[in-house]
């Protein structure tokens, strides 16, 4: 947790805790890989003499050292450099602030907390994190989350520019750009898809695009539960297989599930509107759950890992990342981890005295195969598709809504629709919305976009005299798409209501790249 890189820990005569850089970065080129390195956000216990008691130590000297957001920019400039010495010119360096800073559990969390506080309530929110907010309140808990989380996403921005300070603007960005030397990440709840699609929103309305700035990569977690069977207090290792298996099938994007509160489907296309990469900064199995109290489905957990069914769904889990545009895929981890931890068995050994295991045997099998290619969303030209199948929409069994119908717009609503070009040719992107109006005095106007690089097309809903049941076609025509907004072949629609008097039906798209 050093703030200060001057304070971490040094190579010779190891008296604090953590690695030296530069034994990470030997170990990195022994084995010729990239780095993923983790800028610290500082101690927030320097700040709290307890969990909400933090008013009366802000003021500490130890504290306002924590706070100094000049030291984290001088640490992000100090580590890149030195990575940037040490490692090949063809290695990536990748950097992401703290570790899961969504997260309550971490200390990250806190940090960034007192930082995004301080910064609205105190600094003058140099860094517009109240925008559109109203009356900053710091009493006000969803105002304060908000903050907290779009200070996160402006400092991974920031730290994009300070890398390109160190080895230039033009070699900062995504790994599928050419000449990359750094690649800086935004790290998002892997389960809850709005919080990252808040943040890249805030980005985009406040300073533009993220990748303009070197921003280009979304960081989920990539793994997968069990399911119902995931909290169970009594399993059988069938059960614990069945359950992940049963996850993959929903997972994949054949599934007639696959659109529903899918938040890898969900990431795929927010990566793809803000022409962004997807990766992983950690993915596995997921065993956690079971409690010391649960002892029949720890055990059963455990067992579960050494079933020769865990090679299939280790792949499996590899190729349906692929499958929905995902890049880098970190597995946590390569070591060896207990098997009875009750907070789960990630790693792909048990015992580093047994170097093959059916998570091993699984990713191997990944590797010496062809990988898998992109097949999520709707393949372009897209025709007749049910706008009722937009991401995250809910029904009792997950399928899709046997209604095509919209109904219910209200004001600053969107929706998301992942598509796919089958060709890498010059599309530039039309979009035929059926829609009905409900009104006879006035229509209701639909913003269309197809991803942050070309501006929206605003369509009116057409004049039906108020018939609901009659459709009719009205086109948004969009010019070329420039070579930044490709992710991987997906390209995202999405529908976004200015006004409160959308008094209209959709019923559904048409995709198609002219």
């Amino acid at each position: 947790f050093q703030k200060v890189f001057c304070d971490r820990a040094p190579l010779i005569n190891i008296i604090r805790p953590g690695v030296p850089w530069e034994v990470a970065a030997s170990f990195v080129n022994a084995v010729d890989a990239d780095i993923w390195v983790n800028v610290p956000p500082g101690r927030p216990d320097a700040c709290c003499y307890a969990p909400g008691q933090c008013s009366s130590a802000l003021d500490t000297p130890e504290c306002k050292e924590q706070m100094n957001e000049t030291a984290r920019d001088e640490y992000v400039i100090e580590l890149v450099t030195l990575m940037d010495k040490l490692l090949p010119k063809d290695r990536i360096i990748f950097v992401e602030y703290g570790n899961e800073v969504w997260n309550g559990h971490f200390t990250g969390y806190a940090m960034n907390m007192l930082q995004a506080n301080k910064s609205v309530m105190e600094d003058g929110d140099p860094y517009h994190l109240n925008y559109g907010l109203g009356t900053p309140n710091a009493s006000d808990s969803k105002q304060t989350a908000l903050w907290n989380t779009r200070h996160y996403a402006w400092t991974c921005r920031h730290m994009a520019q300070l890398a390109g300070q160190v080895v230039g603007k033009d070699k900062v960005g995504k790994i599928t750009d050419p000449g990359i030397r750094v690649v800086v990440v935004l790290g998002v709840q892997g389960n809850y898809a709005p919080q990252g699609q808040g943040m890249l929103e805030f980005l985009n309305e406040v300073y533009g695009p993220p990748v303009v700035d070197g921003l280009g990569t979304i960081a989920m977690g990539g793994y997968i539960d069990m399911g119902a069977n995931d909290r169970a207090d009594v399993l059988s290792v069938d059960e614990v297989i069945e359950g992940f298996m049963g996850t993959l099938k929903n997972l994949s994007t054949s599934s007639p599930t696959a659109l529903a509160k899918n938040s890898l489907a969900q990431y795929s296309a927010l990566a793809a509107y803000y022409g962004m990469e997807l990766h992983a900064y950690e993915a596995s199995p997921d065993t956690s759950g079971s409690q010391p109290n649960q002892p029949i489905a720890l055990e059963a957990k455990a067992n579960a890992t050494q079933d020769p069914r865990m090679a299939i769904i280790a792949e499996q889990n590899i190729r349906n990342w692929q499958e929905w545009g995902g890049g880098v895929f970190n597995w946590f981890t390569g070591g060896a981890s207990s098997l009875l931890a009750p907070w789960g068995s990630y790693s792909t050994l048990y015992d580093m005295r047994v170097p093959v295991t059916p998570k091993t045997q699984g990713i191997d099998k990944y590797l010496e195969s062809a990988p898998s290619t992109v097949s999520g969303g709707c393949p372009i030209p897209c025709m007749n598709y049910s706008a009722a199948a937009h991401l995250g929409y809910y029904t009792p069994t997950g399928l899709p809504p046997s209604n095509p119908i919209v109904t219910w717009l209200p004001q600053n609503s969107s929706l998301l629709y992942i598509m796919r070009r089958t060709t890498m040719k010059d599309c530039s992107p039309k979009v035929t919305v059926h829609m009905s109006n409900r009104n006879k005095t006035s229509a209701g106007a639909l913003e269309v976009s197809v991803g942050t690089f070309l501006k929206p097309v605003t369509i009116m809903a057409p004049n039906t005299q108020g018939n609901s049941s009659l459709y009719l076609p009205v086109v948004a025509q969009f010019p070329k798409l420039p070579s930044q907004a490709s992710s991987r072949g997906l390209l995202t629609v999405r529908l976004f209501v200015p006004e409160t008097n959308c008094d209209f039906y959709l019923k559904a798209l048409d995709v198609e790249c002219m």
